[in-house]
């Protein structure tokens, strides 16, 4: 496709492959006339487990433990590790169901958003 220039910046035309039906339910066809199926990619997709933010001023914390193993199957809403910050211990909940695969050992201190494991 022919590039046009605006500006400093060179744009492209494109044009999107719709993989959406028209209505936009999420839902197409399966292939027999009459069937459909929803399109449901979360198991492709892993979930990273991330040291949160719980107080105001807080940009680190200690990861004292982890209360489930690495490989074992948790359920969201279920307590993952404990962590310490500044005055407080808190239990952070797993936020999915999956498989555990812990990326970083207890003990040490990391950085509020720093990826401590997933869930796949």
């Amino acid at each position: 496709m022919p590039a046009r220039r605006r500006g400093p910046v060179t744009v492209r035309r494109q044009t999107a492959l719709s993989v959406a039906p028209a209505d936009n339910t999420g839902y197409g066809t399966a292939g027999k006339a009459g069937q459909s199926c929803k399109r449901d990619f979360s198991y492709i997709m892993a979930t990273e487990i991330l040291v949160p933010k719980i107080g105001f001023a807080m940009s680190e914390g200690d990861l004292a433990e982890w209360l489930a193993t690495d490989g074992a199957t948790v359920t969201e809403g279920q307590p993952l590790f404990l962590l310490e910050a500044d005055k407080s211990a808190n239990e952070v909940e797993a936020p999915a169901t999956g498989t555990l695969r812990i990326l970083k050992p207890a003990g040490a201190t990391y950085e509020v958003g720093t990826i401590l494991g997933i869930i796949e």
